[in-house]
């Protein structure tokens, strides 16, 4: 096996030059095995290339001599002059460069459908092991996605040029905004590291956007700490130096910690020390947390009905056993199984209202039990 585009295109001085320098070639002299990324870095090459481009000249003159001597009607009438028929074979569709675009086209709408895949599982958060089944799920159902790239490797290839795509995208349409906002959160990961997620809120023609840019890993929690990843999330995420952030820069939001929003060393001080003009904002979200929490508080029975939904959480999320009875208590009612909630943590509302809403419904099945 040769590869027919150099053996038969490729001048024979080119040629000499490629024996010379390697002492053999098997695309000229021919092989029986080939391996897939040799193949590929050969198309790769500067020869074949070069071969390619040979041989879609040769096409080309073949198509135009075939013009010149044609008895088509558009080359019969009087009106048609050589230039005018070499014009002609220059719009036809030559027989590489059709067999070319047929076989760009189709890998191209393969390699779409694989990137569809990887943006569907990065956006809802599965693993990229799902990835596989999706594609094998994909020919099952006779969709021709090629035969390469089905992986969890390739998944993850697919995700980042993805994520990058939208990473420009939001680094122009920032560069290109007047003004923006900054919205900041901290939180604690699962291998006690402090985290700090970061958005950008900016307008576009009247409609305003809130857009992810970084999640940072900090050292410490400390206002200069967290300063400094805000800046170096927008410098190296965005491409905004701190001359332009520090212009453009309008609004800070955050939860209202004393780290955020102090008025000595608070991250907010800082940002204003750099632009006096910033408004600093806490969440409302965490505000009326705190704000129901805070009245809650001076409520004596509040403090029993937490302890009464944390000693049943504990009761049943300690005891296997006693789950067990609570589940055939439960069809013994007819009623639905449910298990008891944690009450309290970051989202005290929420967690609290989800508590007493499952504690309700398994009243008769926890009494009987």
């Amino acid at each position: 096996m040769v590869c027919l585009t150099c053996h038969h295109f490729l001048p024979d001085g080119d040629k000499q030059n490629v024996m010379q320098r390697s002492g053999k070639n098997n695309f000229l002299q021919g092989s029986i095995n080939f391996q897939i990324h040799v193949l590929k870095d050969h198309e790769e090459k500067a020869t074949d290339q070069k071969a390619a481009s040979l041989m879609l000249v040769a096409d080309r003159r073949e198509a135009t001599s075939k013009c010149l001597t044609a008895t088509a009607p558009e080359c019969t009438t009087s009106e048609c002059s050589t230039s005018s028929c070499i014009d002609c074979a220059q719009t036809k569709e030559l027989p590489a460069e059709t067999a070319l675009a047929m076989l760009h086209e189709k890998s191209s709408t393969c390699v779409s459908i694989l990137f569809k895949n990887a943006h569907a599982i990065a956006k809802q958060g599965r693993p990229y092991s799902d990835f596989e089944w999706l594609c094998k799920l994909d020919i099952a159902k006779g969709v021709d996605i090629g035969s390469t790239y089905h992986n969890h490797t390739s998944c993850t290839t697919f995700v980042l040029f993805i994520a990058e795509d939208l990473r420009l995208k939001l680094e122009e349409e920032v560069q290109a905004a007047m003004f923006f906002s900054v919205l900041v959160d901290d939180s604690t990961d699962s291998s006690i590291s402090e985290q700090q997620i970061i958005y950008v809120q900016y307008a576009i023609d009247g409609i305003s956007h809130v857009c992810f840019v970084s999640l940072e890993s900090v050292e410490r929690a400390d206002a200069i700490t967290l300063h400094a990843a805000i800046h170096n999330a927008f410098n190296r995420e965005l491409h905004v130096s701190n001359e332009i952030f520090c212009r453009k820069i309008v609004g800070f939001a955050s939860d209202g910690a004393a780290v955020m929003v102090g008025v000595r060393n608070g991250v907010a001080t800082l940002l204003k020390q750099e632009q006096p003009s910033l408004v600093s904002t806490h969440c409302m979200a965490h505000r009326v947390e705190l704000a129901i929490k805070t009245a809650n508080q001076a409520q004596p029975y509040q403090q029993q009905v937490d302890s009464l939904l944390l000693t049943i959480y504990l009761f049943y999320h300690q005891s296997p056993l006693n789950r067990q009875m609570l589940r055939r208590a439960a069809e013994a009612e007819g009623c639905k199984f449910l298990i008891p909630t944690r009450v309290g943590g970051t989202r005290w509302i929420s967690h609290t209202k989800l508590a007493l809403e499952h504690t309700l419904q398994i009243y008769k099945p926890s009494h009987g039990h």
